[in-house]
């Protein structure tokens, strides 16, 4: 299991099921069952939580849990985010990196 996906089930307890080799499939329809779209007018409007590289969605809901105790509108900020650019948080983990030398 990656490990993006390791600190998730671990984080969020979550089912055995994840652990899986298809881990990351059944973790994905997991965020679809209970995303809902409440924010009106994002980019990521109709989109679901699948639609994106599940570690991309995982990097995304640990930065976004930093401004809201809400996994849900926490997700649909992800969502929207990934929606813009598909490697957002890998982007934005590059640029808040601690610079060295």
């Amino acid at each position: 299991m990656s490990k993006p996906i390791q600190e998730a089930v671990d984080q969020w307890g979550l089912p055995e099921a994840v652990e899986g080799s298809n881990g990351a499939a059944v973790l994905a329809d997991m965020l679809d069952d209970v995303y809902m779209d409440r924010l009106k007018g994002g980019l990521g409007d109709k989109k679901k939580p699948s639609a994106f590289p599940i570690q991309q969605v995982l990097k995304g809901m640990a930065v976004e849990m930093e401004h809201t105790k809400d996994p849900l509108q926490a997700l649909e900020i992800v969502v929207d985010h990934l929606s813009e650019d598909e490697v957002y948080y890998s982007k934005l983990e590059k640029i808040e990196a601690p610079k060295t030398g």
